[in-house]
C-alpha cells in the first residue's frame, strides 16, 4: 500500500497502490536535484523556489484538493525551506524505490512512534518510474554527506585545507560543481595561485 504519496508522484487511477509521476510536481523535483548538482545549497534552492512562486509540497497538495498533514509544513503558509529541500534530496523514492515500515510503536496502546533500524525497513527497488537517475542521486548523497562531515571536521581542525581536486575525488563531482558548491557554502579561500576548500568564519 502507499498511504502517503511523495511530492512528485500520485496514485494511478487504475490501481491506488501504484505510483505514477505527477508532471507538474515531478518537474520541480528534477529541478531541485539539478540545482543541487550545480552546487547550490539547500537554503539557496528553497529561496529560489519561493522567489519563483512554486508551491511547497504541502501547499501543492492543498491546491490539488488533498486534506492531509505533513512534516513538510513549517508555518501557517508553508513555504519552501532547507529542511523541505533536503528531505526531497535524501528520499530514494525518486530513484524508483518504495520504502515502508520505517516507523513503529511498542504496542497498539501507545501512539508515540519511533524509527526502526534500517535493516528492518521494507524496501522494494524499482517499484515505479524514477524521476532521478541512480548516478545523480548517489552524487547528491555524497555531496550532502561530504558537506556535513566537512563542517564537523572544520570545527575540530579549523586550519584543515583541502584542494578542489581532492574534494572532487572524495565526492565524484566535477570541478565546476565543487567550486560552485564551495563558494555557496563559503568554503573557498585563495592562497597564492591555489584555490582551497576551507570554512570561513
Amino acid at each position: 500500500m502507499t498511504p502517503f504519496v511523495a511530492f512528485g508522484y500520485r496514485k494511478t487511477k487504475t490501481d491506488k497502490h501504484k505510483l505514477e509521476i505527477d508532471p507538474s510536481a515531478g518537474s520541480v523535483v528534477q529541478d531541485i536535484f539539478k540545482m543541487k548538482l550545480r552546487g547550490m545549497s539547500q537554503d539557496a534552492i528553497a529561496n529560489r523556489l519561493n522567489e519563483l512562486g512554486i508551491l511547497s509540497p504541502f501547499e501543492y497538495k492543498i491546491s490539488s484538493g488533498s486534506h492531509y498533514e505533513t512534516g513538510f509544513r513549517q508555518k501557517e503558509q508553508a513555504l519552501w525551506s532547507s529542511v523541505t529541500v533536503r528531505r526531497i534530496l535524501e528520499n530514494e523514492v525518486y530513484i524508483g524505490n518504495l520504502v515502508q515500515g520505517k516507523r513503529t510503536t511498542p504496542n497498539h496502546k501507545v501512539k508515540q512512534t519511533y524509527v526502526k533500524p534500517e535493516d528492518d525497513w521494507i524496501r522494494i527497488e524499482k517499484n515505479h518510474e524514477p524521476l532521478v537517475s541512480d548516478r545523480d542521486f548517489e552524487i547528491v548523497q555524497r555531496l550532502l554527506a561530504w558537506i556535513h562531515v566537512l563542517h564537523l571536521t572544520k570545527s575540530r581542525y579549523p586550519k584543515l585545507l583541502l584542494s578542489v581536486k581532492e574534494a572532487c575525488k572524495l565526492t565524484g563531482v566535477s570541478e565546476k560543481t565543487m567550486r560552485s558548491l564551495a563558494y555557496e557554502q563559503k568554503m573557498m579561500v585563495r592562497i597564492g595561485k591555489r584555490t582551497l576548500i576551507h570554512k570561513k568564519n
